[in-house]
């Protein structure tokens, strides 16, 4: 990209494009040695980056080999059945090493013979779910400074970003963590905070200072990019300029503990037809009828036009102003067309946004205190809205964010160093075989909530440890949750059971906690059944055994009477 558009603006001759027909004969020649100083410099930058990049691709070779040997000879997955074996199965297999390969530990290590989902799954995360943590309890202070960003930004005036997430993921994660993955253990002694603080608003002030003097470079790169991208989208798909995505904040918020990318991204995109479907339901009248308007006149002028060009060839180059054609305006007029009629919804439509809400939260997990009760109104679609945006406002809000970066990580993101460190130092628990792990990923219940309520006392918003426990036990059904997982899992169905038979939760929502005689059901977390493309979780698959399954009522529970009773519980733990 940043080739092409080097050689179509500084190797070109832009004014003798209409005296010749050959590339070749506007061509500059050496036209690299006449470049501008400041784009010399940064063709240079980029230059070494991408050869960085280069090499760390063959350095990364060997280890991607011994990967790929580990595979084929000890999990015993061929190299064809890698793009579409299950995760759960690479997991189990790890899971059973100890057992397969004893001789692969000899020296009996924890970490090697103490392999379960958990533990596996919490390496991997064990970065992401520091930073879960934080934008969940609101730690990160991404306020744009002044008045000028509650003004363009709302009351929090957050932004988040690819590039203020790269810089976080710099600034902190790789301050954090050592070359090895691990915490480094300073930042949980309490003598070294004072110096731990500031180092890390050192780094957000020297990121800062470096992001604006890159910004004008950065700034032409994003500027670029956005355009190759979606000049290509808008001509596949001319509606996708009013299409819709999660916004970076919102996947933060939205992702639980110890949720890998793939799996997050799943649910995620059964969400999206669901989240337009609700949205849909919003459209305003006089939007609608303009919209109908508009595709009246255009539908009106590419008609007439594309029958004039079949009765009479030649009027496609006949000028119906000075310099454009027939055919210029049939490619306009249809444009405009095909961008407006995607603003125009079903006639046959039906307006039930709470009943489209509920669908939602079912994949998304996510149903604030301030939503209850209100799910059909106007104040949830516009938060609803706020998180699920605009793909083009999303562009334009990235291609500010280059401008906006540089106060930000310089003066909002100091004032966070010193919650930052407190969180990493009292939300970090070494973890048997694993090492140290943020403590709401370990799902530690007996010190971080309540067993018999599933309450987290270092309040975690909207019980999302919780939450998380229950998600990861559905994708991870062989998991052991312990003795503690036990009893909150029982304390929980007991809850729900009430709150259903009190409220009439049972048909609110799809069945994630199926008990009793369904106790033997094979239906997992991701399958669809009849009941509306349900997924079933079954006490069995939750790990409780016969005894504690006999105490539990037999009524099936919907997601939102966990989540009530979650925050039934959290509000008795206030009281």
């Amino acid at each position: 990209m940043v080739g092409f558009s080097t050689f179509a603006f500084s190797c070109i001759d832009h004014s003798r494009i209409h005296k010749h027909k050959q590339l070749s004969d506007v061509i500059i020649p050496q036209c690299i040695k006449t470049l501008p100083g400041i784009q010399s410099f940064f063709l240079i930058i980029f230059g070494i980056w991408w050869l960085s990049q280069v090499f760390r691709l063959f350095l990364d070779l060997p280890h991607l080999y011994e990967i790929k040997l580990v595979y084929e000879h000890i999990l015993e997955i061929k190299e064809s059945d890698m793009d579409t074996v299950e995760w759960q199965e690479i997991v189990q297999k790890l899971s059973h090493l100890k057992y397969t390969h004893p001789n692969l530990n000899p020296e009996r290590k924890p970490g090697l013979d103490s392999l379960n989902a958990h533990s596996i799954v919490n390496r991997i995360m064990r970065k992401d779910n520091y930073l879960i943590a934080m934008f969940n309890k609101e730690i990160l202070n991404l306020r744009v400074p002044g008045v000028l960003g509650g003004w363009l930004f709302g009351k929090k005036g957050i932004v988040v970003t690819k590039i203020l997430e790269w810089n976080l993921y710099f600034c902190v994660v790789l301050y954090a963590f050592d070359e090895k993955g691990a915490l480094r253990r300073r930042f949980l002694k309490s003598n070294h905070r004072r110096r731990l603080v500031i180092g890390l608003q050192q780094r957000f002030e020297l990121m800062g200072i470096l992001n604006l003097l890159f910004s004008p470079f950065l700034l032409v790169i994003a500027i670029l990019y956005s355009l190759f991208k979606y000049a290509e989208e808008y001509q596949k798909s001319p509606a996708s300029l009013g299409a819709r995505q999660y916004t970076l904040q919102a996947q933060w918020t939205l992702r639980e503990f110890n949720e890998l990318p793939h799996t997050f991204q799943t649910r995620l995109n059964r969400s999206y037809p669901l989240a337009v479907k609700y949205l849909d339901q919003f459209r305003k009248q006089k939007t609608i009828l303009l919209a109908r308007l508009i595709s009246f006149i255009a539908g009106a002028f590419v008609a007439a036009l594309a029958m004039l060009a079949i009765l009479d060839q030649e009027l496609t180059e006949f000028e119906i102003t000075p310099g454009r054609s027939a055919l210029f305006y049939i490619t306009v007029f249809g444009g405009i067309l095909a961008a407006v009629r995607g603003t125009i919804p079903d006639e046959t439509r039906i307006f039930e946004p709470e009943s489209h809400l509920k669908q939602v939260i079912e994949e998304t997990h996510h149903l604030p205190e301030s939503w209850r009760g209100k799910l059909h109104t106007e104040f949830v679609k516009n938060e609803f809205s706020a998180l699920f945006d605009l793909k083009m406002k999303q562009l334009l809000l990235e291609v500010a964010s280059l401008v906006l970066a540089p106060f930000i990580l310089y003066y909002s993101m100091p004032h966070s160093a010193e919650a930052i460190i407190d969180f990493i130092r009292d939300c970090t628990v070494d973890m048997e075989g694993v090492g140290f792990v943020c403590s709401f990923a370990a799902f530690d219940l007996a010190r971080y909530g309540n067993p018999k309520y599933g309450v987290p006392t270092l309040a975690m918003g909207e019980g999302k440890m919780e939450q998380s426990f229950l998600y990861f036990k559905a994708n991870y059904p062989q998991w052991d949750v312990g003795v503690d997982g036990s009893q909150y899992l029982q304390a929980l169905s007991r809850s729900t059971q009430r709150l259903a038979g009190a409220n009439g939760l049972r048909s609110e929502a799809s069945i994630l906690l199926e008990g009793g005689a369904a106790g033997t059901g094979t239906l997992v977390p991701n399958q669809s059944s009849s009941n509306g493309g349900v997924r079933m979780l079954t006490e069995s698959r939750l790990g409780l055994s016969e005894m504690e399954r006999s105490g539990m009522d037999e009524e099936p529970v919907g997601l939102f009477g966990i989540l009530d009773a979650v925050y039934e519980a959290n509000n008795r733990a206030r009281l």
